[in-house]
């Protein structure tokens, strides 16, 4: 007859060792989400406004007395190309339209971090009919929109200019 073998007991579990152990794991779960969370946000990220008035030089001389500006800035931490600026009628089919600056060549814009694009139009008539939105596209084709009270507010000084 074989004599049934012999286990060893269990080793002892030190306190410290246990507590590394835990340590180790919470450290590197919270460097991984934090790694995450970082890599999320690290992109570019667009800021619309737009503005109804007169377009002046540096030296206070109107160009245009009025006009729909927008203002693009990148609010990210990398730089956007910004394609186009524009939006949608509502009427029907919707239809896109695009505005560009007519006096220069302004779009497509590479902006750094917190640098920002004006262009802008003078012709209201794509402000008769209701719109939708109005906003600007990245090279990678994200939308990013004006506010509505933005849009309200010019579209009601346009109104106002059409009929005074």
């Amino acid at each position: 007859m074989t004599a049934a073998p012999i286990t060893p007991p269990p080793p002892e579990r030190d306190p410290l060792t246990l507590f590394l152990a835990i340590w180790g794991a919470v450290v590197a779960t919270g460097t991984a989400l934090w790694n995450f969370y970082r890599d999320y946000r690290d992109k570019g990220s667009l800021k619309v406004r737009c503005s109804f008035g007169p377009i002046e030089t540096l030296d206070g001389i109107v160009m245009v007395d009025n006009a729909v500006t927008f203002s693009v800035t990148n609010n990210g931490r990398r730089p956007v190309v910004v394609q186009k600026v524009g939006g949608y009628h509502v009427t029907g089919k919707t239809r896109e339209f695009i505005i560009a600056n007519e006096y220069s060549e302004v779009l497509p814009a590479r902006l750094e971090p917190y640098g920002s694009v004006h262009p802008w139009t003078e012709d209201l008539s794509i402000f008769a009919e209701p719109i939708e939105f109005v906003g600007a596209w990245d090279s990678l084709g994200r939308l990013y929109k004006c506010s509505k009270r933005d849009l309200r507010f010019v579209v009601e000084r346009v109104r106002h200019i059409k009929t005074p």
